[in-house]
């Protein structure tokens, strides 16, 4: 914000970028003095002028191959693949979550376990597992893991939102709540449920009963996964143009 504030005073051009559905102060204040305002949701440009750009995407998030994963992961087998993350630095209550529901789940599925950096968990029995695999974190994997999932496990971040949608892929969204947030993440989880694209399990719910559940009724409805998947496709495009729209903006500025 005082970067802003000094370019506006200095007369440099100020473009600005709204990730969330819910925008936050620094943005609300930078508002004031943005020459332009671009947003990744629609809601959240309501009391803007705001340009409707989406969230930018990594490149490297479309180059995943499924058979590539399936090597990485050793899966030897045509069962669906559950991947289940929290960010780069993981989420402690998915991982328990998903920890105390794999007896049920591992009958049905193979998952693909992103704990987040220094979460290592059941590292101990994790060989002893055939159809779970558990890593801390890759940037290089991520695309390939992707690739061969028929379900996302996610929180509700917008960077995140925008790689699921942009590869069309069907998500269960586990936002973060108001203890843990300004609450922007159950109004982007808000949105793709909205849209048809996302399952959604609320802070207020209990995830340790709802996790196994909601991911059996998802994968078991090949119907509705279609249907998801196809949901995703315009805010999916938009974000994957979103960059460009971006640097067109800058460049007439």
């Amino acid at each position: 914000m005082p970067v802003v504030i000094a370019a506006k005073m200095r007369k440099i051009p100020v473009i600005i970028h709204e990730a969330d559905a819910v925008p936050g102060l620094a943005n609300k204040i930078s508002s004031w003095f943005a020459n332009k305002i671009c947003v990744t949701f629609p809601e959240s440009g309501s009391g803007f002028n705001a340009i409707l750009t989406g969230m930018p995407v990594r490149k490297m998030i479309f180059e995943g191959d499924a058979e590539i994963g399936r090597k990485l992961m050793n899966i030897k087998n045509e069962r669906p693949v559950i991947l289940v993350m929290g960010g780069s630095l993981g989420a402690e209550s998915i991982n328990k979550a998903l920890w105390n529901n794999l007896p049920c789940l591992l009958r049905h599925f193979n998952i693909i376990h992103i704990t987040g950096r220094g979460k290592t968990g059941i590292k101990a029995i994790h060989d002893k597992l055939d159809n779970y695999r558990q890593i801390e974190y890759s940037d290089a994997e991520l695309p390939h893991l992707y690739a061969m999932s028929s379900l996302v496990v996610s929180r509700a971040g917008a960077s995140a939102i925008a790689e699921i949608a942009a590869l069309k892929k069907p998500s269960l969204l586990i936002p973060l709540g108001t203890k843990a947030s300004r609450g922007e993440q159950v109004e982007n989880a808000n949105y793709m449920k909205s849209i048809g694209a996302s399952g959604v399990i609320y802070p207020n719910e209990n995830l340790h009963e709802e996790l196994a559940k909601r991911i059996i009724a998802l994968i078991s409805d090949k119907k509705n996964l279609a249907a998801m998947s196809a949901a995703c496709r315009v805010f999916g495009e938009l974000c994957k143009n979103a960059a460009l729209k971006l640097a067109e903006l800058i460049l007439s500025a």
